[in-house]
């Protein structure tokens, strides 16, 4: 599995091409960089029409590879090193999106697999 990305891209398109690949995880991108176990909130996500090389010092262009099985933590942590942006992952539970802190151990198999079963009820 891969995401790419390259400055000409736009935040929405990154998280579209997530989705595709995990319909029960929505990815965030966070502004604050240096905080890896802040909270996000909605005044540092960066808006979905941002395009990626206007938030990033670091311009490499490169397919993001991971798989299922990468647990949360591992997928944020990677891509914060190879491209400098911070995400978070959340996982659809019913109607409402959560933050999956507490289970970033979690791989990104199961996060879906558990937000498909929690909205399915």
């Amino acid at each position: 599995m891969n995401l790419h990305i390259s400055d000409i891209r736009t935040i929405a398109e990154v998280k579209a091409d997530f989705n595709k690949l995990f319909p029960y995880l929505r990815l965030e991108f966070n502004v604050n960089a240096s905080e890896r176990n802040g909270r996000t909130t909605s005044k540092n996500r960066i808006s979905d029409d941002v395009k990626i090389g206007s938030i990033r010092d670091q311009h490499v262009e490169a397919n993001f590879e991971f798989n299922e099985n990468s647990t949360v933590e591992e997928f944020e942590n990677n891509f914060f090193e190879k491209f400098g942006l911070r995400v978070q992952v959340y996982r659809r539970s019913g109607n409402v999106w959560l933050e999956t802190n507490m289970t970033d151990k979690w791989t990104l198999q199961r996060q879906n697999e558990h937000g498909r079963e929690i909205t399915e009820i």
